[in-house]
């Protein structure tokens, strides 16, 4: 069985545990420990234990979690993804992925016009 208890990423030039990240990021979008227990199968107390970094999380458990936040479990555990906790830049970063690298340049050059705009 995999454990993640120890795997962390890389915010503002500081590391921090994938679960704090992860509550963060479900206090932010207003899921509750009784939302991600019911999606697990387990209770609030135990939620509340892993998001505290105070059990070990099954990999079940934890791609429960990134399911929940519209994340991958790479995105939410490892070191080389940005945490992000804009709406908006998340939104922007969404829609990103989505698009082929002609429609990314496109999308690189409206930006520059809109901060050219701004000036």
């Amino acid at each position: 069985m995999l454990n993640f208890v120890n795997c962390r990423i890389r915010y503002n030039f500081k590391v921090i545990p994938w679960y704090t990240k992860a509550k963060t990021l479900l206090r932010e979008r207003h899921i509750t420990l009784e939302q991600v227990g019911k999606k697990l199968g387990i209770g609030k107390s135990n939620v509340s234990q892993m998001l505290n970094g105070r059990t070990n999380a099954k990999i079940g458990y934890i791609k429960g979690i990134a399911d929940m936040l519209n994340m991958s479990v790479a995105e939410l555990t490892s070191e080389d993804h940005y945490y992000v906790s804009d709406e908006t830049e998340r939104e922007l970063i969404d829609a990103v992925r989505d698009l082929d690298e002609k429609q990314k340049r496109e999308a690189l050059k409206m930006i520059a016009i809109l901060k050219a705009l701004d000036t």
